[in-house]
């Protein structure tokens, strides 16, 4: 079984972890999503592929948006850690 790729974003220096895709544009997508919270460029895919969104990315905290990114990966675990 190959990797997924993993895409990941930095805050406050730091690598932040996204979540874990199969599929390239999957993996793209979530970074947009991302970089519309972080005011990264420039996108893969137009901004107004994003404009459902874009109301969420702005009203959301960073942490409330890398927890709903990494809850849409095929490779984010909900089990608490010990």
């Amino acid at each position: 079984m190959a990797a997924c790729p993993q895409p990941r974003n930095r805050k406050r220096g730091r690598q932040v972890y996204l979540g874990a895709y199969c599929h390239e544009e999957d993996a793209a997508r979530t970074w947009d999503i991302a970089a519309l919270k972080w005011g990264l460029a420039p996108l893969n895919f137009p901004r107004s592929d994003y404009a459902a969104y874009e109301a969420f990315v702005a009203g959301a905290s960073r942490d409330q948006v890398v927890a709903w990114l990494k809850g849409r990966s095929g490779g984010y675990s909900h089990k608490k850690k010990r």
